[in-house]
């Protein structure tokens, strides 16, 4: 599980800084299960599967601007 968790480590650097403590629980707890349920192939195949969520989540995170009046939730980002 070592070498499955090491994957993990690397896909989370793609996971920006505020979320990514969060994201590397989320992919951890749920790789015990995978790990418990499945093979190694499954478990490194879960892995691998990591990186397409981590750039998902890279390119579709709001970017809040501080000197910015709206944000991704605002009302005023929708108008």
């Amino acid at each position: 599980m070592t070498k499955h968790f090491a994957i993990l480590r690397v896909a989370a650097w793609l996971v920006p800084c505020p979320q990514r403590a969060e994201w590397l629980k989320e992919w951890t707890s749920e790789l015990w299960y995978v790990c418990r349920s499945g093979g190694n192939a499954n478990a490194i195949a879960f892995c691998l599967g990591a990186f397409k969520d981590a750039f998902w989540i890279r390119r579709n995170a709001p970017r809040v601007e501080p000197h910015k009046v709206s944000r991704l939730e605002s009302p005023v980002q929708c108008i």
